[in-house]
This record gives structure tokens, C-alpha cells and sequence, in this order.
């Protein structure tokens, strides 16, 4: 895993600035890093990614599905519920229960339940 993350880190370095004004190349590493750092129960370094994920999918106002399911999933997986939470329930504002469909259904139970 170290040296997969590592390897991801020098993609994402070589990705010239603005990160953001690039489409797909940005978005795909650093939701990867989300993952990953998640499965490797690192809390403070997947908030990080988040935000940067947030960041490249240009997802300031929070209306943008994939990211924002993505945090709510990575902090319950981290096991902080309360903060995934309002997550969920922004997608719930945004989506209903069309958010929540598929893999993602045992989600709206945390605040629908």
C-alpha cells in the first residue's frame, strides 16, 4: 500500500496547476486517496483528500453526488457516524431517496431510519 501511495503521489505532483481546471486525471487520484487512506484508518489524511476531492469536482456548494457519497461512506467506514450524517442528509436535501439506491442504501437508515 506504501508503495501504491506513493506512486499516486508523484501522479498527482506532475499534475500542473490548477489541479482543479483538469478534468478526470485529479478527480480520479484523489478520490482514490480517499479510499485508500480510509482503508488504512488514516482519519486526518482522508479529510485531507475530501476536501481536495471537493476541491477538483469543483464542489464548493456540496450538490455533487459522487464526492459528497464518497465522504458520507469513508467517515462511516472510519467509524464517525456523526459526522457523516449531515453528509447524508445534504444528499437526502439534494437527491431523496434516489441518492441512496443501490450499494448506498444502508446509508439512508443512518438518518432515515
Amino acid at each position: 500500500m506504501a508503495t501504491a501511495l506513493t506512486l499516486a503521489q508523484e501522479a498527482w505532483d506532475i499534475i500542473p496547476e490548477p489541479k482543479s481546471s483538469w478534468d478526470y486525471y485529479p478527480q480520479s487520484l484523489a478520490s482514490g486517496f480517499v479510499e485508500d487512506y480510509a482503508d488504512a484508518g488514516d482519519v486526518a489524511l482522508t479529510k485531507k483528500w475530501i476536501a481536495i476531492t471537493h476541491d477538483v469536482y469543483d464542489n464548493a456548494d456540496r450538490t455533487i453526488h459522487f464526492p459528497l457519497m464518497l465522504e458520507g461512506k469513508v467517515l462511516v467506514r472510519l467509524g464517525l457516524n456523526d459526522e457523516a450524517k449531515p453528509v447524508f442528509e445534504r444528499i437526502y436535501e439534494l437527491y431523496g431517496k434516489e441518492g441512496f439506491k443501490g450499494e448506498h442504501a444502508a446509508f439512508l437508515k443512518l438518518i432515515r431510519p
